[in-house]
């Protein structure tokens, strides 16, 4: 530990996140760039007497990289620890700038889904100040009466505890857009079913459906998905409430978001430790807070 600049280590943790982050988005993009990493088929069939029944599919025809995963696990582990670190470096000012601080080897960022489960945890922060306390209370995914899946912070511990215990769910893709293009014989009239605009590349995940009318076997029908894949956790689009709407940006924003969150926690401990803070997301409302 570094006493003469205490946060560091927090800020190494997660400048080594966004490089796994940075390195995990370039390894997809690889994999995604090559012809054969997804395949699309059409398929037509009879629905009834002059009626056709189209079906367009995808799958993943190559095998994600396996780095893939363990790349997102350190990702989210590093920020999560970043989170942690902070507690030990306040720990050590708040109590007089004692090292190693009182409870050491319980220190930790609690991040809680109910009221009853940060007061289990409030050994966690009891070195802390009363201020710092009620700091890091005001961030937990329960506060405020909505659900804890609409917070970042949440997200950052189930997928960071989800990695730790099992492994890190990647799909092999979402389907980011797709507006698909169907061309039958002159004459003939498409008709798409409702989409589904949560669709997640497995083993011929169906893109789109649509009826031919009319149509007879051996008509000619063309189609072109104008499709894009991108990276996905499954986790983050089957749990995210509807309320949350930025869930529904793209992954590269969202973990954007969930990196701001951190950097900021961390800066507004620093801060007030310190009186000065390398966060570049200052929040100005702060009580008593004046940028540097």
């Amino acid at each position: 530990m570094d006493l003469e600049d205490p946060f560091r280590g927090c800020w190494d943790r997660y400048d080594r996140a966004i490089t796994h982050r940075d390195e995990a988005l370039k390894v997809w993009n690889e994999f995604v760039s090559h012809d054969d990493a997804y395949t699309v088929g059409l398929y037509m069939n009879k629905e009834r007497e002059g009626v056709g029944r189209g079906t367009l599919k995808v799958w993943q025809d190559t095998t994600m990289p396996t780095l893939l995963p363990i790349l997102f696990g350190e990702y989210f582990y590093n920020l999560r620890a970043a989170l942690d670190y902070a507690v030990y470096a306040t720990a050590i000012i708040d109590n007089g700038w004692k090292y190693p601080p009182p409870g050491e080897g319980v220190l930790q960022f609690p991040i809680c889904e109910t009221p009853e489960s940060w007061r289990a945890n409030a050994f966690r922060v009891a070195p802390l100040s009363e201020r710092h306390r009620g700091w890091i209370e005001s961030v937990q995914p329960y506060v405020g009466g909505d659900d804890p899946k609409v917070r970042g912070i949440y997200w950052l511990n189930h997928f960071a505890r989800l990695d730790r215990h099992r492994e890190l769910r990647i799909v092999g893709g979402y389907l980011a857009e797709a507006n698909p293009i169907v061309h039958a014989k002159p004459g003939s009239v498409v008709t798409f079913d409702r989409m589904d605009d949560e669709i997640f590349v497995e083993d011929g995940t169906v893109i789109a459906s649509f009826t031919v009318t009319p149509w007879q076997e051996g008509d000619e029908v063309e189609a072109n998905p104008q499709m894009g894949i991108d990276i996905e956790l499954k986790d983050f689009i089957l749990g995210r409430p509807p309320e949350a709407e930025w869930l529904r940006m793209p992954i590269a924003q969202r973990l954007f978001l969930i990196e701001t969150v951190i950097h900021s926690e961390v800066g507004r401990l620093e801060y007030d430790c310190l009186h000065r803070t390398r966060s570049k997301y200052l929040v100005t409302d702060w009580p008593g807070f004046n940028k540097p």
